[in-house]
Formats: C-alpha cells, sequence, structure tokens
C-alpha cells in the first residue's frame, strides 16, 4: 500500500495509539516512541535505553522464545501442531518437535523476548520494557525500513487482559504500535507501523496495519511447567505490588503455546476511512496470511544474554558512581566533610620576567598555548552538550504541552 499522512486527531483515535494518551504516566512512558517526533527526538528522548526503574525488575522479567512458520495448510501443519503440543508437556519424544519444524518449513520468524515489569503508577496498571533479539527478522510490513530495534516498551492491564506496546526500527525512523487482547479461547492483536516526519511538528505517515486473531491449537490452557530457571522471575515476599507482578507473570506466561494465526490488513475503522480514501482501494485491503506460531519459555542462557544486552543499553550517571558510604565521608548537603576534604596548595603562576633561562621561557609559552587550545576544545564540546540537552527538553516540553492542549503531540 502506499503510505498517507495521519492528522493528530485521527491518530489519537487509533486504540493501539489512544491507550498512550490515557494518564501523563503512561504519556511519559512512552515519549520515545512518540510518532509525531523525528528521529533523532525520540534518541534525545530515551529510546533505545534501558530505563533505570527498570533495572531492579529484571529479576521479574518473563522471557520466552518465538518462531512462526507460514501456514501452508494440510494436514501435515495439523498434525505437527499437535504433536508440538504433545512434545512440549512431555506425551511424545522430543523427535517430534524436530519433525514438526520440518513439516513447515523455514521459519519467517524466530526471536527471544523478554518482559520486564519496571513499576506500577496506580497499583493496577504495569509499565514495562520488552528486550528483543531477532534471529530471523520478520518485516511486520516495515519492508526496507529497517529491523526492529532491540528495545521497545509496553502498559499492561492486568484485570482486562490488554497490553500495549511500543517498538522503533534501529535507525528510529519508524515506530511500532500494537494492543494485544487476550481472551479464553482466542487472542486479538492490532498493529500499525508510522513513518515519523522528517522536521520536527511534521505528520507522520501509516505505513501498514494489520489485525490479527490468534487461536491456541495445542490445547494446553494453564501456565506451561517446567520453566527454566530465571525465565519467570519471582517477586519478594511481602512486596506491595507482588499481587501486580503476579498478574503480569500470568499475563505473559498465557502466551506460551502453539498458536494458530491470521492476519488481514486493517482499515475499515471509521476515522481511517476518511483519511485512507483511495489509498485503501488502490490495495490496502489485502488477502489473509495465515502462520502457525510456536512460544516456549527461553532458557537460562538466552535469559542471561537479554539480561546483559539491556542493561548494556542503560545509561549511568556519573553523580551515582560512589566508591565510599556518603553517610560517612559526606557532610551537609552532600559536600565532603572537612575532615576528609585533601589540604592540596595552589601553585602560583610563574611569570616569565623571573625565568633566566630562555628554553625554559619558551617551553612554559608552549605549555600555556596547548593548554589555552585544550580549554577552547572543551568548551566547545561542554557548549555542544547543552545545546542538545536543550533540544531533549524542548522535545518533552512540546509532547507534555499538545497532551495538555489536546493537539497532536504524543500519543
Amino acid at each position: 500500500m502506499v503510505p498517507f499522512p495521519l492528522p493528530p486527531d485521527v491518530l489519537r483515535t487509533l486504540p493501539e495509539v489512544q491507550r498512550w494518551v490515557d494518564t501523563p504516566a503512561i504519556a511519559a512512558w512512552g515519549a520515545p516512541y512518540a510518532p509525531t517526533l523525528t528521529a533523532a527526538g525520540g534518541v534525545a528522548a530515551g529510546g533505545g535505553r534501558l530505563p533505570s526503574s527498570a533495572v531492579p525488575s529484571l529479576r521479574h522479567s518473563v522471557t520466552v522464545d518465538a518462531c512462526a512458520w507460514l501456514n501452508r495448510g494440510g494436514k501435515s501443519a495439523a498434525a505437527g501442531a499437535d504433536q508440538s503440543a504433545g512434545a512440549r508437556v512431555g506425551s511424545s519424544p522430543p523427535a517430534t518437535v524436530a519433525a514438526f519444524d520440518d513439516d513447515l518449513g523455514v521459519p519467517v520468524s524466530v526471536k527471544s523476548m523478554m518482559y520486564v515489569p519496571a513499576t506500577s503508577p496506580d497499583g493496577s496498571t504495569v509499565l514495562g520494557v520488552t528486550v528483543a533479539d531477532e534471529v530471523v527478522a520478520c518485516s511486520k510490513g516495515i519492508g526496507r525500513s529497517g529491523s526492529v530495534g532491540s528495545l521497545g516498551r509496553w502498559v499492561l492491564s492486568p484485570s482486562e487482559g490488554v497490553l500495549t506496546y511500543a517498538f522503533g526500527t534501529e535507525d528510529g525512523r519508524h515506530v511500532l504500535f500494537g494492543m494485544i487482547r487476550q481472551g479464553q479461547a482466542e487472542t486479538n492483536c492490532v498493529m500499525s507501523v508510522l513513518r515519523r516526519p522528517t522536521i520536527p511538528g511534521g505528520v507522520p505517515f501509516l505505513v501498514s496495519r494489520l489485525s490479527t486473531l490468534s487461536q491456541r491449537v495445542d490445547g494446553v490452557v494453564s501456565s506451561p511447567a517446567g520453566l527454566a530457571d530465571g525465565a519467570v522471575g519471582g517477586a519478594a515476599d511481602g512486596d506491595a505490588s507482588a499481587s501486580v507482578l503476579s498478574a503480569a507473570r500470568r499475563f505473559f506466561s498465557r502466551t506460551v503455546g502453539t498458536f494458530g494465526e491470521a492476519a488481514v490488513p486493517a482499515f475499515s475503522d471509521a476515522s481511517l476511512a476518511s483519511v485512507a480514501g483511495q489509498a485503501a482501494a488502490a490495495g490496502a485491503v489485502g488477502s489473509v496470511t495465515s502462520t502457525i506460531a510456536r512460544m516456549e519459555i527461553a532458557s537460562s542462557s538466552v535469559v542471561v544474554r537479554l539480561r546483559a544486552a539491556a542493561l548494556a543499553s542503560a545509561g549511568v550517571h556519573p553523580g551515582g558512581l560512589r566508591l565510599s558510604r556518603p553517610d560517612v565521608f559526606r557532610g551537609v548537603g552532600g559536600a565532603p566533610s572537612a575532615a576528609m576534604r585533601p589540604s592540596t596548595p595552589r601553585r602560583s603562576r610563574i611569570e616569565l620576567a623571573t625565568v633566566p633561562d630562555e628554553v625554559t621561557r619558551a617551553r612554559i609559552v608552549r605549555n600555556r598555548e596547548a593548554a589555552r587550545r585544550s580549554n577552547a576544545k572543551r568548551r566547545a564540546r561542554t557548549q555542544e552538550a547543552r545545546q542538545v540537552a536543550a533540544v531533549a527538553a524542548a522535545a518533552v516540553e512540546a509532547l507534555q504541552g499538545g497532551l495538555a492542549e489536546g493537539g497532536g503531540a504524543l500519543p
């Protein structure tokens, strides 16, 4: 299909986007993936970095491996799905799984995902991070725009069984917004790919939008047994947020299993019909794509690898690094105590007129000139860093202002 622009009022009506403007806390959490930002603005807002609030919650994460194959139909696919389910619960030998893979051919998507619950602003909604590693990347309608980045964010409402997520591509030019509604017999998912504007204040373009219906074909209705060590983290006893964390783990654990999926382009929303127009008539509505997906609890090695990748992306502020106990070596207001402050005398400036040796005077002049050039470069770098910080602050202020006014800021 041909991408078409989405005005702010239409953009906010999409269910997968609307959830991100429900509250200021959710809006701030999704700010790095706002489709109204440029790629550079998304990076400045924190895209591609693990939030510091998510680091302590890595122990509560749920990690899964996911594979998907095109469903060519026929007896082998249905039989293979049943055999795979039997192998996973231990009623068939492991060789059956290999046969299932061979029957379906080469997978179209292979990836590992770690779901990290970071915080719960209201005690009922969970804000979290997804750490992903795509071995075989699925285009998700992005085409040549690049693969999905390794970090994304999500909002989960356990009581409703609804997960809303956002991802960005590695180059930051595109963002993905999706909403998964989990039911007892089937799961519905709608996902949009948006191309960000190239200039601040521009309008994003809708590249693709898919609606997927997923049904379990392995007959398993409960959380899987035999979880790998560390694949599903636990909550500490007495933790006030233990119930919310448990609900989040149950949600992601229910995604484990074998599923039949059918995806179709989704442009039937009333809000989209007014702007899609000829684009939909020209091929936005296509045929059904059928796949078979299998989700498994990841091994401990995958858990360790994704945790390391997540921590490597987290920024560390130098002020947070300490080599000693702050209560012993710090005084009032965080300043070093008088007893611990070193008494290093300052060296007075040397007057060239008092230096009798010509060679020594020349060396002093050269050193001062080198110091002057070094200080000028350092001041230039500091000024550049301040300008970058000002741009990031202006982007966040614009997002908050647009949210308050109901304008086209962050979804």
